[in-house]
């Protein structure tokens, strides 16, 4: 017997008893997801589609760090501008969490920015301001979106999002892919 649940916004199927391993949100019905369907995350990793994340490794990953109460009710929303813009959401969260330490920054506190737009190293004074948290991730996955990765540039890999520059730590873009592999 197949039960369905709603978590957090997201969808578990459980069957005789045993948890099925993808977690994908409610609008979604991807059926049998191949594991080739969703390739592990790498700096060479092509960004430009929905990749959906399992929220039991998300939610061990974040408990084992210290960050899943900051975080738990923010991975829906990560779900839903994966989809609404067409972005691996393992990019989207590994991005947020690099940029601002799991949520922990002052950028991210004071101005809700999760992704560093228009915050140049240390001095964010340029740093865009948005009204929630909520809004920041939706909105900010939407600049980044329609600035770099659908748009004229066509960088649709942190490798070539970091050679534009995104950004100047040399590691960026392998942090993301290490962090976002934690959400596969």
């Amino acid at each position: 017997m197949e039960e369905r649940i709603k978590r957090r916004g997201f969808m578990k199927r459980i069957v005789g008893g045993g948890v099925a391993s993808l977690i994908l949100p409610p609008s979604k019905a991807y059926g049998n997801a191949n594991v080739e369907e969703f390739p592990e995350l790498t700096t060479t990793s092509q960004l430009n589609r929905y990749i959906p994340i399992d929220y039991d490794n998300a939610e061990n990953f974040l408990k084992q760090h210290g960050h899943f109460q900051r975080l738990e009710n923010l991975l829906p929303i990560f779900t839903r501008a994966g989809e609404d813009f067409q972005l691996d959401t393992r990019y989207l969260i590994g991005h947020f969490s690099e940029e601002t330490g799991y949520g922990q920054s002052g950028e991210w506190k004071n101005r809700h920015n999760g992704f560093g737009i228009g915050s140049f190293d240390h001095n964010s004074n340029n740093a865009f301001v948005f009204e929630s948290p909520e809004d920041g991730i939706y909105r900010g996955a939407q600049w980044i979106a329609e600035n770099y990765i659908h748009n004229r540039r066509n960088t649709t890999t942190l490798d070539e999002m970091h050679a534009v520059p995104y950004a100047t730590n040399p590691r960026w873009a392998s942090n993301i892919a290490w962090i976002g592999r934690k959400f596969s």
